[in-house]
Parts: structure tokens; C-alpha cells; sequence
């Protein structure tokens, strides 16, 4: 029992240790990242695609905190702050598009897209432990 606990948390560490950290400041500026060509019909290319866009929401929304939040000191309602953001992050999507030769549109629609793999490995683990859960109730029962 404590074998199949200790590598469930194993694997999950490893799953936590190979995302990207990648420094994100409040300004609504893409990192430097080289150029490469996409062809979104790649399955690794649309990931690439995908995590960009992550950052890129990421990085949209900081920008709005900072500038419009609740606790920026400069909040002047809900619609001045989805302005901001979605400037930033209109802004952000030209880059991309510009560094993958894509249209920015493709990366406005990546946002929100979400990695099946990462899903379905985090429903295995939680439904692991779910399965962990009922038979340790079932063992003490007996």
C-alpha cells in the first residue's frame, strides 16, 4: 500500500517537474523566443501553439491586475478591465503569430485549449487515489 502511494506521488512530482516555469512580469511583453515555423496539422506544433497561448493569458491577465485589478489602485470597472487585457493580448497573438508564421487569430483561438494528456493523467491519479481510498474503508471494515 505505502509502495502504490509513494509512486503515485512520484509520478505526479515528475509530471510537475517537466512544465516550463518561465519568469512572468506584469508588462505585457513577449520573452524572447526564437522563431519557428509552425504547421499546426503537428501535433507537438499545436502544443507549442497552445502552451504560447497559456503564457500569453497569463501574461494578459497580469498586466490587467497590474494596471486595472481591484488592487491596483486604478480600477475603473470590469469593462475597462477586459479592455485591457484583451489589448494586451491581442498585442501578445501578433507577436506570436509573427514568430510562427501563423495569423494571430489561430492564436486567440488557442487560448483556453488544454492539453488531453495532461487531463487524462491527472484523472488517473486522482481516480488512483479515489480507488486507494475505498479500499483502505473497505480493509478496516473487515
Amino acid at each position: 500500500m505505502t509502495r502504490l502511494i509513494s509512486g503515485w506521488l512520484f509520478i505526479s512530482i515528475s509530471f510537475s517537474a517537466c512544465t516550463e516555469l518561465r519568469p512572468l512580469s506584469p508588462n505585457c511583453e513577449w520573452t524572447d523566443e526564437s522563431a519557428l515555423l509552425l504547421d499546426l496539422r503537428n501535433p507537438v506544433h499545436q502544443r507549442h501553439l497552445n502552451h504560447d497561448a497559456l503564457v500569453a493569458e497569463e501574461l494578459a491577465i497580469r498586466y490587467a491586475d497590474a494596471r486595472r485589478g481591484h488592487r491596483s489602485g486604478q480600477f475603473k470597472g470590469i469593462d475597462e478591465y477586459q479592455r485591457i487585457r484583451g489589448q494586451c493580448l491581442a498585442a501578445l497573438s501578433g507577436v506570436i503569430a509573427s514568430h510562427h508564421g501563423i495569423a494571430p487569430e489561430q492564436v486567440i483561438d488557442a487560448v483556453g485549449q488544454r492539453d488531453g494528456r495532461l487531463d487524462g493523467v491527472v484523472v488517473l491519479l486522482i481516480g488512483g487515489i479515489c480507488g486507494l481510498c475505498v479500499r483502505s474503508s473497505r480493509i478496516r471494515q473487515a
